[in-house]
């Protein structure tokens, strides 16, 4: 029989990559109608759960609108940091287990690069929501894991991938990015498999650390990740510049927020779990998605 998995925010990029591949489980995926994460209540998560029976909680919801937190402060802390809480104290009260999706931007206000156990140091309102949430989860009594993911792009869907490429207008003028941000880009299908294996070892209750760092690939730059989507498509002729401080972004990005995941992925391969592999080597299945 398949294992039951309640997916919470199936309408977002990663969500709707679990939708897509998913083979033997029975994933059942509540829309805001049926569950709206800025007002449910710990009660109605409860018996949100009593209805479904899940065998674990795959949490992907998020206010992830970096520059719209800023001004939606009461949004961002009630989806990011107040509903996760919330979640949590139903899985325990339960004892259904919960993997819940965190980001890198919890980090950013010191040089990396992290590991998981590393004090958190958000520069905007975002990460400090996901922050709070984070907390809310793993103090929750919930057997419960974090699993945090940085710069997550997929075949046919990337917001970075979309901004290079859509400056490219024939004129051979160059590409303009923020160049000093230095992450991981993680491809999506990859990232889904192994979050799927780590929410099987949830659900027949083998144990998972708290904090994942799942991380495939080096680390780089916005510019050298630019770079490789420009090569990709053929466009190996422009050139990558700094955009600087152009006054469109309201919320600071963080400079520096390279997880370290040596200690995951060793633990990962120990367990069997599917790799999560170079980047470099899947940014082209983007660029032709």
């Amino acid at each position: 029989m398949a294992r039951r998995l309640l997916l919470l925010g199936g309408t977002g990029r990663l969500g709707r990559a679990v939708l897509s591949a998913a083979p033997g489980w029975t994933v059942e995926a509540p829309g805001r109608a049926e569950l709206d994460f800025a007002t449910v209540s710990a009660d109605g998560w409860k018996a949100a759960l009593e209805a479904r029976r899940p065998d674990v909680v795959l949490n992907c919801a998020a206010h992830a609108l970096v520059d719209a937190c800023e001004t939606d402060r009461g949004g961002a802390e009630a989806v990011n940091a107040t509903a996760p809480g919330r979640i949590a104290a139903a899985c325990a009260a339960l004892a259904v287990p919960l993997l819940h999706i965190s980001t890198d931007y919890a980090f950013g206000g010191r040089p990396g690069p992290f590991v998981e156990g590393d004090a958190t140091g958000p520069v905007q309102h975002y990460g400090v929501t996901k922050v709070a949430g984070e907390e809310a989860v793993l103090s929750s009594g919930a057997r419960a894991s974090v699993a945090r993911i940085s710069w997550l792009f997929g075949p046919t869907s990337s917001a970075f991938a979309g901004y290079v490429l859509d400056q490219v207008d024939g004129s051979g003028a160059p590409v303009r990015v923020h160049s000093r941000q230095t992450s991981r880009p993680t491809f999506a299908p990859t990232l889904v498999a192994w979050l799927l294996g780590v929410a099987e070892l949830l659900a027949v209750g083998v144990a998972v650390p708290p904090i994942l760092h799942p991380a495939g690939g080096p680390w780089a730059s916005r510019a050298e990740w630019a770079r490789a989507i420009l090569d990709a498509a053929g466009h190996t002729d422009l050139a990558v510049v700094d955009q600087g401080d152009d006054g469109v972004m309201r919320a600071a990005r963080p400079l520096d927020s390279r997880l370290d995941g040596d200690a995951t992925m060793g633990w990962s391969f120990a367990r069997g779990l599917p790799p999560v592999p170079n980047w470099r080597e899947l940014v082209a299945y983007r660029v032709a998605g």
